[in-house]
Parts: structure tokens; C-alpha cells; sequence
């Protein structure tokens, strides 16, 4: 049978043989109640023959379901695309809001090539749908990797954790995503987020540990694809500005420790950004670190006097503010700055390092030993991370990691390590359990058909 012969197929209607109007009696009641008596007998006939037509309705509708996921399934099976499209559509054409068909129309989208498409497809599916979340993965993948519509895919993630808080997939897409736009502080929550939930990724502790520290010579590629639908967005531009003042230059295409903030990119665009978003964080956090390194005070006074009112959640700016306040010999007030800075970013080893020499200048030579001596065991993991995938960390750093963790006294991070690592069994933890790459996944629910079909009812 075809797609139009199950559409067009005649909805007969019920049994009408059975005529009872000859048993109406046109008169009034009679006295002796037998008018009244007939009235009962047909409203009864009548509900009787109501209900009828209404169980054979159901029973023709899900007959006519069963046809439309039979072809559908054939034709997946078959891999006949075009033929899958034209029943999935007629079937939303009988059934607007049905799920399944919706999954069905996607697939014939996907294998045609029609992405976007597809992603709205997707996204139409109900959130009580047994394979929603499967469906809005997908979603997300086709918006980031293939579309570049970055926040059409963070706000298909944000629903799945609508949906289900503890889906790691969706918490690492996030993650990703705001550590590539360098948005920070999204990301450190995000992070957070997810380990609430033990549903951290793999590289979430990486990436806290280097929070202020990020770069991806890969990120620039990303953020670029993003600009061309979002050309007017701060959050890109500044991500791409800095890309290129870090890395566009530099010989190795590779990720590498900075051993210096000394940016040996092309810095026109950073400058540019300076004057068209001043108060940017991104922007003011990266010429605050190139003329500290210089020693130019008065630039740093200038652009510490920029900052709006949320740098006082930033770690870099009271480091900042620190280095200042030691050049006027104010070592005190330095060091509580430091502490603040510490208390906000306790993984800044820069912020660790800069106190020790405060602490040694105040003559706690005790106390500066120790805070040094944890400044470059975080320096040191620092360049280890850096040349690791995070989503794939070997027995060894992992460890590390743990030990520099204990040290700082972060309670919370270090739970939600030994749970991860009491759950997927010590050494087994982490190598080869992150996500797939989002470049690498199929644009195809085949797969995923035979599954979600298999459940319905």
C-alpha cells in the first residue's frame, strides 16, 4: 500500500441499517409512562450507536498509525529518502503533532542534505516524547557543527537540562561552548552545574584548572564560523580578537603553555576592540597582562579604573590590583587582594606565585616557601594539561590532578572526582569515556529509529 493510498483511504462511517425512528412515538407521554419509557430505550440506542462509531474511529486511526509507521520504516530500511519524506509529511499532514513522524521527517531531511531543515524538525518534538532527548542532541549537533548557529544549539542543550539535569552530553556541549567563546565565568558555572549533578565530562577539571588560562589555537576556526551569522556579537568579536592577538602568528598550530603574556599575534583587531567594547572583561583582562608584564603602571591604573562592576568577581583583576598595589609598596593591602583574588580562582597559580613574593617581603619566609612551592606545582599541571586531551587523561595526571586539588582544600571539586573516580572503576576513569567529537557525529537516525520504534506501544 502507498503513502496516498493510506491518506486518501475512505473513513467509512458507522452502521446506520438499524433505523429506529419507527419506534417514536410523536404523542405526548402517555399517563401510563410508556412514552417516557420509549425516550429512555432511544437515548440508550442512540448512546449505544455513538459509542460504537467512536471505538471504530479509534480503532481506523490506529490502524492508520500502524500503515504510516510501516511504509515509514520500509523506507528507512530501504534507504529510500525521497519516499521516507513524502510519507513522513502526509502523515503530519493527518497527524500534526505526532512525534514519530517527526523523527521520520528528519531522517529523510538529514540524508537529503537538508540541515536546517532537519533542525527545525527536531526541534518541534514534544518534550514528553520517550526519544525527545535524543532528538534535541541531534538538534544541537546539526546547529553547532554543521549550521554555526552557536546559540540556537545552547539553547537546544539548556532545554535537554530542562529535561533531564544529569545529561553529561548536554552539560559538556555547554561547557565547550563557552570555554571556545571565552565566556569564563558561564563556563566555571557550568562546570560547577554539572558536578552538583555528577554528571560532570570528563575534561571539566581541566578546564577548571585552567579557567584563566584558556586558548585554542582550533578556537579562532570555531568563532569565525560563528561571526558569520552573528557578525554584530561582542562575545565573538572579542573571542576572535584574542585568538588572533594570541595565536594567528605563531609557527606551531598546536595549543602550547604561554611561558609569557607576551601576545605574538596580530593585535590590530584586540585594539580596535578596546575602544568599541571598553569595559569589555575579556579585553581589559588581556591589555591589563600585557602592560603589567611592560611595568607600565599607569596604563594598568587606567584600565583597572575601566573595569565595570563585575571584574570584582574576576580573579584577574585583584591579581591586577595587587601587582599595582606593590609597586607603591603597599604590600599589606596587596595581599588581601591576592587572598581575593585566590578565593574567587583558587587554581590561579599566578595569583599564588605573586603572593609568595608579597609574603617574602613581609618576612613570613615560611609562609612563602609553602605558597611557592604550590604556585609551581599548579604552573607545572598547568603545562601538562595543556598538552593533554582533556577527555582523555591518563591514570597518572589524573592522580596529579587529585593531589594538586587536596592541596588547595577544594572539598567540592575533590568529591566529585572520587566519585567519578569510585564509579567508573580507578584506572578505567575518564580514557575513552568522553563524548564523541561533535565533527564526527552521523547525520543519520537509522539507528536510533529501530530503537525509539521498538519501545512504542
Amino acid at each position: 500500500m502507498t503513502a496516498d493510498q493510506v491518506v486518501n483511504q475512505e473513513k467509512s462511517g458507522s452502521d446506520d441499517s438499524n433505523d429506529t425512528s419507527s419506534e417514536i412515538d410523536p404523542s405526548p407521554p402517555q399517563k401510563n409512562g410508556l412514552g417516557r419509557l420509549l425516550l429512555i430505550t432511544l437515548v440508550f440506542l442512540l448512546v449505544g450507536a455513538g459509542l460504537g462509531v467512536f471505538v471504530s474511529l479509534q480503532n481506523r486511526a490506529e490502524k492508520q498509525q500502524e500503515q504510516f509507521r510501516a511504509l515509514s520504516s520500509e523506507a528507512v530500511n530501504k534507504e529510500e529518502w525521497g519516499r521516507l519524506e513524502i510519507v513522513a509529511q502526509k502523515w503530519l499532514d493527518w497527524d500534526a503533532d505526532n512525534n514519530d513522524a517527526l523523527m521520520f521527517l528528519a531522517e529523510a531531511q538529514l540524508q537529503s542534505g537538508e540541515l536546517a531543515e532537519a533542525a527545525d524538525t527536531l526541534g518541534r518534538v514534544s518534550d514528553g516524547y520517550q526519544a525527545a532527548i535524543a532528538a534535541l542532541s541531534y538538534r544541537g549537533e546539526i546547529l553547532s557543527s554543521d549550521l554555526h548557529l552557536a546559540y540556537e544549539a545552547e539553547s537546544t542543550w539548556k532545554r535537554i537540562l530542562e529535561l533531564d539535569p544529569e545529561n553529561t552530553h548536554a552539560h559538556q556541549r555547554l561547557i565547550t561552548f563557552y570555554a571556545l567563546s571565552i565566556q569564563r565565568q558561564k563556563m566555571v558555572d557550568q562546570i560547577r552545574e554539572s558536578m552538583k549533578r555528577n554528571a560532570e565530562p570528563p575534561e571539566a577539571y581541566a578546564y577548571l584548572i585552567l579557567t584563566n588560562a584558556m586558548g585554542f589555537t582550533s578556537g579562532l576556526v570555531q568563532v569565525q564560523n560563528w561571526r558569520k551569522h552573528y557578525p554584530e556579537d561582542e562575545t565573538f568579536e572579542v573571542a576572535e580578537a584574542i585568538y588572533k592577538a594570541k595565536y594567528e602568528n605563531r609557527s606551531k598550530a598546536d595549543d602550547e603553555f604561554e611561558k609569557s603574556p607576551i601576545a605574538p599575534g596580530n593585535q590590530t583587531l584586540i585594539n580596535d576592540c578596546l575602544k568599541k567594547y571598553p569595559q569589555n572583561i575579556e579585553i581589559l583582562a588581556f591589555h591589563l597582562e600585557l602592560n603589567a608584564y611592560f611595568g607600565k603602571t599607569d596604563r594598568v591604573i587606567e584600565l583597572l579604573q575601566k573595569a565595570p562592576p563585575e571584574a570584582m568577581k574576576d580573579a584577574r583583576f585583584w591579581r591586577h590590583r595587587a601587582w599595582l598595589l606593590r609597586q607603591t609598596q603597599q604590600q599589606q593591602k596587596g595581599l588581601e587582594a591576592l587572598e581575593k583574588s585566590l578565593e574567587i580562582d583558587p587554581f590561579s597559580w599566578r595569583s599564588r606565585w605573586l603572593k609568595a613574593e608579597i609574603l617574602r617581603q613581609l618576612g613570613r619566609e615560611q609562609e612563602a616557601i609553602e605558597t611557592q612551592e604550590l604556585a609551581i606545582a599548579g604552573k607545572l599541571l598547568e603545562e601538562k594539561l595543556y598538552k593533554t586531551d582533556g577527555r582523555a587523561l591518563k591514570w597518572g595526571l589524573v592522580m596529579e590532578m587529585h593531589g594538586y586539588i587536596e592541596q588547595l582544600g577544594q572539598t567540592e571539586v575533590l568529591s566529585s572526582l572520587n566519585y567519578r573516580i569510585r564509579s567508573q572503576g580507578g584506572e578505567s576513569m575518564i580514557s575513552d569515556s568522553g563524548p564523541e567529537d561533535p565533527g564526527k557525529q552521523p547525520h543519520s537516525l537509522k539507528g536510533r529509529m529501530k530503537q525509539v520504534f521498538d519501545q512504542s506501544p
